[in-house]
């Protein structure tokens, strides 16, 4: 997940909340949920927060809140995860879309050699 901000000055945090749990933040001294321990990477780079989250619930869709601080103000912004509707992310499915016109390329060339 994304949040996008313009940055004004140094120092900067990030944090991301669900259902009033802390999932993570940027700042070392906020501890995240037991839940979310060892899963979550928040970091910011340029003008973007981004959050790695390993795992997701199945029960139902979750909101996840973004909170950016920059020195005395906070901006939010609140987004909907819901599994169900995610890509899958797998060797087969990235060999499915990127693969495909490579293996044909070279596929295409030895079976006309044969019937040439």
């Amino acid at each position: 997940m994304f949040c996008k901000f313009t940055p004004v000055q140094d120092p900067k945090t990030c944090s991301y909340m669900t259902e009033n749990k802390l999932v993570g933040s940027t700042n070392a001294s906020n501890t995240p949920d037991s839940t979310f321990k060892n899963r979550a990477t928040v970091e910011i780079k340029e003008n973007t927060c981004s959050l790695l989250l390993k795992g997701f619930s199945d029960d139902k869709p979750k909101n996840y809140t973004c909170s950016i601080k920059q020195a005395a103000s906070t901006m939010s912004a609140t987004i909907v995860v819901d599994k169900s509707k995610l890509q899958t992310c797998s060797a087969w499915c990235a060999m499915q879309h990127s693969g495909v016109a490579l293996l044909l390329a070279f596929l295409t060339f030895p079976l006309l050699s044969e019937l040439l």
